[in-house]
């Protein structure tokens, strides 16, 4: 890769939790892997920041659009997810009313300023698009979404005096619900695997996602297919290599 600027920024990307006794070896895999995915959100965030000034061919915009339809959708079912199976199973397990309500609320902070931003990306025209109001909308509920990526990461550490096992018993529960239930497969598998990097703290993470082998190859060569040129925005190929922003310099 150049030295071009990449997508650990401007978003700062999220350091994992150490291993620490002070916790259960169950609540930091928990907690590491609900970082690894916050990280891609924050590429995905970062590759549109730096990207949306350099844009100007109708088709490069339509693509870069059906990119950002494709990031409102994984984060979309990243939080339905976590609303609708592992709230509830962190909730029965620690028998504690409520004690995942502050991170409901978190979503609902900064669904609005979302919503505008998807009603935009999927409205407007090749030829109407603005970077600089691209870039507003972006700044209507990015700041809120990265307070609550790092906050959850507490949150989730927070927990362990409830039980690391229960914990990764709850995660297991949304990890099942949110692959047995996913939707507009052809655009989350490939912008989620094009902003995972593998090689991120030295590749110590190179595990996550949990996968079997052949599951990168059926996204480059099955979901990816139909909306390929949007992946031209992702910051790395599919198997989680990092590579050069293609869009940055006009």
């Amino acid at each position: 890769m150049s030295n071009k600027p990449w997508v650990d920024g401007p978003i700062p990307l999220i350091s994992p939790p150490e291993q620490t006794p002070e916790y259960a070896p169950e609540t930091i895999n928990v907690a590491t892997e609900m970082t690894l995915a916050h990280n891609v959100l924050i590429r995905s965030l970062n590759a549109m920041y730096l990207q949306c000034a350099y844009i100007s061919a109708p088709t490069d915009i339509a693509d870069f659009l059906t990119f950002c339809k494709a990031f409102y959708l994984a984060l979309h079912h990243h939080h339905w997810g976590e609303e609708q199976f592992f709230f509830p199973a962190v909730e029965a397990y620690t028998k504690v009313p409520g004690i995942m309500e502050a991170n409901v609320n978190d979503h609902q902070a900064f669904d609005a300023g979302l919503e505008k931003f998807h009603d935009y990306v999927t409205t407007v025209k090749a030829e109407e698009y603005e970077a600089v109001k691209f870039k507003a909308l972006l700044d209507g509920f990015s700041v809120v979404l990265e307070r609550h990526l790092r906050a959850e990461i507490g949150t989730l550490l927070a927990l362990d005096k409830y039980g690391g096992k229960e914990l990764k018993n709850a995660w297991g529960v949304l990890e099942e619900a949110v692959m047995k239930n996913m939707k507009d497969q052809d655009l989350v598998l490939p912008i989620s695997l094009g902003a995972n990097d593998t090689k991120f703290e030295g590749g110590v993470h190179a595990w996550w996602p949990p996968f079997p082998f052949f599951v990168p190859y059926l996204v480059k060569y099955w979901y990816m297919r139909k909306y390929r040129g949007a992946w031209r925005f992702c910051p790395c190929d599919v198997f989680g290599n990092p590579r050069d922003l293609e869009f940055l310099d006009g």
